[in-house]
Formats: C-alpha cells, sequence, structure tokens
C-alpha cells in the first residue's frame, strides 16, 4: 500500500484514497501517515470499531483461535435484490482479531487526518454498526467533514440501489477538492 501510494504520489498532481469497510480504515491510516499527501478523503460504511460485543471475544483470539480457527463470513448485505457480491464464507479468528488492531491504531490516528473527507454511511447496515461513522465524525478534528446518508443500502452499498449515488458524490467531491486542473 505504501509503494503504491509512493509511485501514485510521485506521478499525480493529487492523489485521493478511498475506502470501503475495513478500506476506510486502511484509507484513514494513509491520510494520517502522509497528511501532505493525500488531498481527500472518500469513505464508504468505514470500519473502526463496534457496539457489538465482538472485539472483546477476538481481544482473545489467540487463545480462541487454538480451539475455533474460522469464524462465520460476512457478506451478501445487499437491499437491492438480485445483487451480486463475492465475500468469503469463512474468516480466520486471527484475521479478526488483526483487524481490531488496525481499528485501534486508526482510531488513535484520527486527529491526524487533515485531508478534507466524505463519509457515504447506509442508514441500516448488518455489518458496522453507527459506532464507526461516530467515531470518524468525533476524531478528526482539522479536516472538512460530510456525511452522506444512503436510505436505500445495506452494508455492500457500491452494489445496492444507492451506488451510483455514491459514485457521482464521489467524482463531485474529489473534482472539487482537487486541483485546478480537475475541477470543471
Amino acid at each position: 500500500m505504501e509503494t503504491a501510494f509512493t509511485e501514485l504520489r510521485d506521478r499525480c498532481a493529487a492523489v485521493f484514497v478511498c475506502g470501503f469497510s475495513m478500506g476506510g480504515a486502511l484509507a484513514l491510516h494513509l491520510a494520517a501517515t502522509h497528511p501532505d499527501g493525500v488531498a481527500g478523503v472518500v469513505l464508504v460504511n468505514p470500519s473502526l470499531g463496534t457496539y457489538g460485543l465482538g472485539p472483546r471475544l477476538l481481544g482473545r483470539a489467540p487463545v480462541i483461535a487454538r480451539i475455533k480457527r474460522t469464524s462465520h463470513g460476512i457478506g451478501g448485505d445487499v437491499k437491492k435484490p438480485g445483487a451480486r457480491t463475492s465475500s468469503y464464507d469463512l474468516v480466520p479468528v486471527r484475521a479478526a482479531y488483526q483487524l481490531t488492531r488496525l481499528w485501534r491504531t486508526v482510531r488513535g490516528e484520527l486527529p491526524r487526518v487533515v485531508a478534507p473527507t466524505l463519509l457515504f454511511r447506509s442508514r441500516v447496515d448488518h455489518v458496522v454498526d453507527g459506532r464507526s461513522a461516530r467515531l470518524v465524525r468525533t476524531g478528526m478534528r482539522d479536516a472538512e467533514f460530510r456525511e452522506e446518508i444512503l436510505g436505500n443500502s445495506f452494508h455492500v452499498a457500491l452494489h445496492d440501489h444507492d451506488a451510483e449515488r455514491i459514485l457521482t458524490g464521489s467524482a463531485d467531491w474529489i473534482r472539487a477538492h482537487g486541483p485546478d486542473g480537475l475541477r470543471g
């Protein structure tokens, strides 16, 4: 990720980072660790934590993994009938534990994010609850921030009813916040 970012930064007038779910945490990490190199951030249902019990259990993942190596996968959370998505049927318990460690790291980095940020959040999301959006909203102190609520999509919003709204809104955001050559 770092190598690809560096290559883009060297070749492009501006670099915007976009992320969905766990990718949202990675995009925020990049924006926090490269505040002068990230021109803007677009997030779709980013994952930074949960109100649920899962993270507390995952804190014991090294022990749990000796008994149970995998857990059920998450995916297919789409409102639109007939929409096709791909997902993992099973998730390694140790990988889920690593996700909680990423959450902790990124939450601590949020005050360092200065890039303008657009967050799309599904009103009903069966995978990422409202804690993640609240953490982003309250953790970013010095960045322009806009949140858009998606009323007709579940977690996998890019395959759902609001997909066009996300794509158009993202392109408009990037044009509005990019160098003059991107505007218009």
